[in-house]
């Protein structure tokens, strides 16, 4: 497997008191039983996993002190609560990125998984190219080889993404840049990238998975990554969102539903989709990936009121939409017909569960500029966005109980 090595699972369970067979828990001990509490408990996760521990990437020992205090809420939501551990291959950067365009230097940002340059960095000219999703290429002058790829930032600053296992330096800059990269293909100006990075063996992930036993074995899975990339605290992408999938565990704390509910955290999302990849093949070689019969994930429901659906389950579409304006909930949910099985969902897929993936837009000036920058802090959160998501899927897990 490439970068993965998935060596062992160790599953910590932690029952809660909590759990009574079906009682309802205290309202005045649960932080999601009225709006107010509701948006204390956000502030307060997002102080402990963004403000105060900052960028969290997989692997990183930031990542350990989140997965922990999401354990900790979790399991006081969940009777059944526990870390499940993987072991990968870590990257992460040495030292910051330089680029210099005819003498120029501009900001740059190195994507994560990429092998990185020699100390001394990449010389060359830039050609432009077709394919790819990279406009830009450095290319060694005299021998015509490729050294590095270039793309200009999607919503303003540069930002990293996962760039692939072990692949070539990919670069992207602010996005105001893209006529200075032009000029600098046209004039065969001299270009430099230089970003160093180092990989390290049996580096530690951790999912934290919570349920709430059902009446059946079935299944109603929720997925939120709880990883960020290295350069943000990732406030919007994905703290927060992650945090609406802890509220509603505490909401359905102590009942006993129809289906069986699981809430993952999970892990390297932002790194090639790791820690679903892992927990997605422990459930098939435990022989439970069928169990799973409803698979949701959130990624960024809070750019805005307006939820974004992608599913090819139309009536699952419809129960959202239906659902958004049976609450009166300010924003226009946008649907895409094809399939959830994307981002964490989608290495679920053989589970045969009926998929959606959600996102959200309509504060876009304010919130896309954030996306994996250092300033998706805790303060640019909307809490209104965590509020209508809660209310929306609490009635969704609702509803679906009655399918």
């Amino acid at each position: 497997m490439i970068r993965r090595d998935f060596i062992s699972s160790i599953a910590v369970t932690a029952f809660t008191a909590k759990f009574c067979g079906g009682c309802s828990p205290q309202q005045s001990a649960n932080p999601a039983a009225t709006p107010e509490k509701r948006a204390q408990y956000l502030q307060t996760m997002l102080k402990r996993l963004c403000t105060d521990i900052g960028p969290h990437p997989t692997g990183s020992p930031e990542f350990k002190k989140a997965a922990e205090i999401i354990y900790e809420t979790l399991k006081e939501a969940a009777p059944n609560t526990e870390l499940d551990e993987y072991r990968f291959e870590k990257w992460e950067p040495v030292g910051s990125a330089e680029c210099e365009i005819g003498g120029q230097k501009i900001e740059t940002v190195l994507h994560h998984g990429c092998v990185g340059t020699p100390p001394e960095g990449w010389s060359g000219i830039l050609i432009k190219s077709e394919s790819g999703g990279f406009p830009w290429r450095l290319v060694d002058e005299s021998t015509g080889n490729e050294l590095a790829h270039i793309r200009v930032a999607p919503f303003g600053p540069a930002i990293p993404n996962f760039g692939g296992f072990n692949s070539i330096q990919k670069f992207t800059v602010d996005t105001d840049k893209e006529s200075l990269l032009d000029d600098a293909v046209e004039n065969k100006v001299t270009c430099r990238f230089k970003a160093q990075a180092q990989f390290v063996a049996d580096s530690r992930g951790y999912n934290i998975v919570g349920s709430i036993p059902g009446k059946t074995s079935d299944e109603i899975m929720f997925l939120a990554h709880a990883d960020t990339v290295y350069t943000s605290p990732g406030a919007n992408d994905n703290t927060a969102s992650m945090i609406v999938m802890l509220m509603l565990a505490h909401a359905f704390s102590g009942t006993t539903q129809k289906y069986t509910l699981t809430f993952v955290a999970t892990d390297g999302e932002e790194y090639g989709l790791l820690g679903a990849q892992h927990y997605a093949d422990r459930r098939k070689e435990e022989g439970t990936l069928g169990n799973i019969k409803f698979i949701t994930n959130f990624d960024s429901l809070t750019y805005g009121p307006n939820l974004w659906i992608t599913s090819e389950d139309n009536e699952l579409n419809k129960m959202l939409v239906d659902i958004n304006n049976d609450l009166g909930i300010n924003g226009t949910p946008r649907v895409t017909e094809t399939t959830g099985f994307v981002l964490d969902n989608e290495p679920f897929r053989e589970s045969g569960a009926r998929a959606v993936n959600m996102n959200s837009r309509g504060y876009d000036e304010k919130t896309l500029p954030l996306y994996h920058r250092p300033e998706d802090t805790a303060e640019t959160v909307h809490v209104d966005c965590v509020e209508n998501s809660f209310l929306v899927f609490r009635e969704y897990i609702e509803r679906i109980m009655v399918l």
